[in-house]
């Protein structure tokens, strides 16, 4: 176990567990030695101790938050600069689970009535914050905690005050040169760092449309292209990602206006966002929540933003994995090494859409040109990033996944143009399917239509930011046009994301066996960032 805590921390507190680690830092969940008090610690590494400025800014917002009291709200119990200059917030422990976490791992869509219950609450708690000239600035699913109450219904307990900003200091964050928050769901303000009480609301509107529809309205590969989406980009249309209107009209609108670029387009205050969603649903118990634990081998204390779920739900991947009976189907190209998606599942009657992608990482074969193919699914829209596939019921168009398949089927006949015209009438249907833009992008590369095949992968990784086939296939597409530097950087991209999502080493050691001697990268064969990438002796 990494310990980050300062010596004098330890001496008071003993670690009983870590609950998460990253770049940022760690939490632990520890007990006092005295007392014997259950709470929660998190170290971050800011280097506070070479910074007074930034130190005496997180002093005093994190004393503003011991003063702070709400249900809805874990209480800052204190915060220290240790000797080794990483910064501990203590917190209330909450003995619960994440919204990340009720999302699942195939990103499922919550009723309206949880959305609502989970915004007004969550509201609550901001309007106090914003009460007390507090913006908390990392608005997120992971950051939103459930626990349950006698009797079966559970409250929101908003966590992590830890960059919280005093709308007292008018000194914008990039003053220190960062960006504070998880970029997915930020405001577009928030990237200049000048943020007040309506970035919040933006941020919750993002996880409320998330909750109720399985899909972020704003897509992003890095926090450069969420400052870009978020500032130019359109929300995704419900009558894409909820086609089925299953979220009723008013909270459609609610949301939306809560997702206006312009901060003096949305909702002024928390109190006039719950009142637009209290007059959308309605109902004697709107902020009551009733939704399951998730499975218990999905439950995880709260972590930071740097941990991902992959490596967490391995086991559990294998297991979705193995029950979907997966029958590999190769888009094989004579001419070039192209890595393609296709998932095909059981005959068990009509289509059903999955509500996440999935990436495989079980079907790798070379074939007798050293292509390589790796497959994962067809049926999917815009979900959670390397999430496994689902047997819930779909709202994505069934079309799309048609006529993915009748692209799969027209390329293994050798009919490459037609193929491609498969896959991009799938986009035209389904503009957020991850496998037609990946396979588009593989039938143009074979079509000697680099521009487009590059477009179309970068498409796939605006949706699915961490998935390690696309980040390859383009790559692959960047060596190609003899661009080693990018062709680098995204095979390092996909190595990474790989080894997080493989079941196995043996099995992430079979797949670089075959990236290593990939003919569309001999170029970069003998280059040592490739080398160290594919783990080359």
């Amino acid at each position: 176990m990494l310990h980050l805590l300062a010596p004098e921390i330890e001496a008071t507190y003993e670690i009983l567990r870590e609950m998460g680690v990253g770049g940022m830092g760690a939490v632990y969940q520890v007990r006092h030695r005295v007392f014997g008090e259950i709470c929660v610690i998190k170290v971050m590494r800011a280097g506070l101790q070479q910074n007074a400025k930034l130190r005496e800014r997180f002093e005093s917002e994190a004393r503003r938050g011991k003063q702070i009291s709400h249900p809805n709200i874990a209480s800052v119990l204190g915060f220290q600069v240790g000797s080794n200059g990483n910064a501990h917030l203590m917190m209330e422990f909450i003995d619960g689970f994440n919204l990340r976490q009720i999302l699942g791992p195939e990103s499922t869509p919550q009723n309206p009535q949880t959305v609502a219950a989970v915004g007004m609450q969550t509201l609550a708690a901001l309007g106090c914050l914003h009460e007390h000239h507090l913006v908390h600035r990392d608005i997120s699913p992971e950051n939103l905690m459930l626990t349950e109450n006698g009797d079966g219904t559970q409250t929101i307990k908003l966590i992590d005050l830890g960059i919280a900003k005093s709308l007292d200091d008018t000194t914008p964050m990039t003053e220190i040169g960062s960006f504070l928050g998880k970029s997915a769901y930020a405001a577009p303000e928030q990237f200049s760092g000048v943020v007040d009480g309506r970035s919040d609301l933006y941020s919750l509107a993002i996880v409320l449309y998330e909750l109720a529809t399985g899909i972020r309205p704003i897509t992003g590969t890095s926090t450069a292209s969420y400052a870009i989406n978020h500032e130019q980009m359109a929300p995704l249309s419900f009558s894409q990602t909820d086609p089925t209107g299953r979220v009723p009209e008013g909270l459609r609108r609610t949301i939306l206006k809560a997702l206006e670029k312009r901060p003096e387009n949305r909702y002024q205050s928390a109190q006039q966002f719950a009142e637009a969603i209290h007059d959308a649903i309605g109902g004697p118990n709107i902020a009551t929540i009733t939704v399951p634990p998730p499975p218990a081998h999905m439950s995880a204390p709260p972590t930071l933003p740097p941990t991902t779920p992959d490596s967490k739900h391995s086991s559990s991947y294998r297991r979705i994995l193995a029950a979907a009976s997966v029958v590999a189907v190769a888009l094989i190209s004579v001419a070039a090494a192209v890595m393609v998606m296709n998932w095909h599942k059981p005959n068990t009657g009509p289509a059903v859409k999955s509500v996440s992608p999935a990436l495989s990482t079980t079907s790798v074969n070379v074939t007798a040109s050293n292509t390589t193919d790796a497959t994962t699914s067809s049926k999917g829209s815009a979900r959670t990033a390397g999430n496994p596939p689902s047997t819930t019921t779909s709202t994505a168009p069934i079309g799309a996944d048609e006529a993915i398949d009748r692209g799969k089927k027209l390329t293994a006949a050798g009919k490459i143009g037609a193929a491609y015209e498969a896959f991009r009438e799938a986009i035209r249907i389904d503009p957020a399917n991850v496998f037609a833009w990946t396979n588009f992008g593989a039938a143009a590369q074979l079509l000697n239509k680099p521009v487009e095949a590059t477009h179309a992968y970068k498409q796939a990784l605006s949706i699915q930011p961490d998935n390690w086939l696309a980040h390859y296939n383009l790559g692959c597409q960047y060596a190609r046009d003899g661009k080693s530097e990018q062709a680098l950087s995204e095979i390092e991209a996909a190595v990474l994301q790989m080894q997080k999502q493989t079941g196995s080493a043996t099995e992430a050691e079979s797949i670089l066996k075959k990236i290593r001697t990939d003919d569309a990268l001999k170029d970069l064969q003998n280059n040592p960032r490739f080398r160290k990438a594919v783990g080359a002796s």
